[in-house]
């Protein structure tokens, strides 16, 4: 029953956060659910990327600006490694995120505090090339803040 353990994780982390648990938070919007297997959700305010979160019996997925899985960890690399997932998923919700894309298949995702110091940085692949004269980049506000003077690093 992972799921359920999921949903408490996240929850946890939530409310460590001083925010509203998953069903209370008008920043998170449940897309699909089956409790015994799956639970889908969407997390964004109004100037955040968008996050989708899935947790189910095979561990948690969390995709960033329409790239599915930016992040998945199964059950194994979540009971080894609680610490470092709770962590990364606290950056993920309380960060500033910059996208830099690079055509439709290549993206870098970096996860900034409100100084514009890295924090985490994620590339993704979706093909062998990518368009370097098509480079964009976009910022995003933290979807929580991690206190309440939290300011645009730039």
């Amino acid at each position: 029953m992972n799921t359920a353990k999921y949903v408490e994780l996240l929850n946890d982390i939530l409310e460590s956060m001083h925010q509203q648990s998953m069903d209370n938070n008008s920043a998170i919007s449940l897309s699909d659910m089956s409790m015994e297997s799956y639970v889908k959700m969407n997390v964004k305010t109004e100037n955040s990327v968008l996050i989708d979160i899935e947790l189910s019996e095979s561990g948690i997925d969390i995709g960033i600006d329409k790239s599915p899985e930016a992040f998945s960890w199964g059950v194994e690399h979540i009971d080894r490694d609680k610490k470092d997932v709770i962590s990364i998923l606290r950056i993920i919700l309380t960060s500033f995120v910059e996208i830099k894309s690079y055509g439709k298949k290549y993206k870098v995702i970096t996860f900034k505090n409100s100084d514009g110091e890295n924090l985490y940085s994620k590339m993704l692949l979706g093909g062998l090339f990518s368009n370097v004269l098509s480079r964009k980049t976009v910022v995003y506000e933290p979807v929580f803040s991690r206190n309440q003077k939290q300011t645009p690093y730039n």
